[in-house]
Formats: structure tokens, C-alpha cells, sequence
């Protein structure tokens, strides 16, 4: 993989659903912080659950497509090809993963803040 096009693409269905789920749960911390209320932080914290759920669901779908490929080829490139697409596979579950960290700590901050944090 040489670019992040590469890295995306590879992600297939799964990467477009998870990056639809971010725009959500960037427009939930928009709209709270215009003064929305602490239903935008929910809001924001079930997409970015449903966004890992994507990840999590598109790494196992990856997974078993590997097995099944693997059962495909070759006895004696089946180790090689095994190695090759197990680093594709979970390419869903590291966007997710990727993504839902940095706006997870943003929702976080802001939970914190409405609770009369520092």
C-alpha cells in the first residue's frame, strides 16, 4: 500500500459507512458546541459506536474472506497468501479505530466540560 487512496479503497464498503458515521458524529460536536445541548454529545457518542461496530463487522467479514481464499491456493502459498490478506482484512477495523479515538477524546473533553470540569 503506498498512499492513504490505497489504504482507503482497501477498507472497501465498510471504510464508507464508518467515514459517513464520522461526518455525523463531527456535525453532532458542531452542532453542540453552537450551543445545541448535551443531546449532540449522545448523538456524537452512538455514531462513533456504530462506526467501530462497522469496523469491527468489516475486519470479521475480511477475515473470513481470507480463510476462504487462502483454502484456494496452493498448499505451499498458503502461509504467504494468509500473511497478505490478513494485513488487508482488518483495514476496516483500523479506520474505524483511526477515526473514533480523536473524536472520542473531543466528546470526551466536552462531556467533561458540561459537568463543570476545568
Amino acid at each position: 500500500m503506498g498512499n492513504f487512496i490505497d489504504f482507503y479503497l482497501s477498507g472497501g464498503f465498510f471504510n464508507h459507512l464508518t467515514t459517513i458515521g464520522f461526518g455525523v458524529a463531527v456535525s453532532a460536536l458542531v452542532f453542540y458546541r453552537a450551543g445545541g445541548g448535551t443531546k449532540w454529545l449522545d448523538t456524537c457518542t452512538r455514531a462513533l459506536l456504530v462506526c467501530l461496530g462497522f469496523g469491527v463487522l468489516g475486519a470479521t467479514l475480511g477475515i473470513t474472506e481470507v480463510g476462504a481464499a487462502v483454502r484456494t491456493v496452493a498448499a505451499d502459498q498458503a502461509a504467504l497468501a494468509a500473511a497478505a490478506g490478513q494485513g488487508i482484512a482488518v483495514i476496516p477495523l483500523a479506520w474505524a479505530l483511526l477515526g473514533a479515538i480523536p473524536l472520542w477524546i473531543l466528546c470526551s473533553i466536552a462531556r467533561h466540560r458540561e459537568a463543570g470540569g476545568s
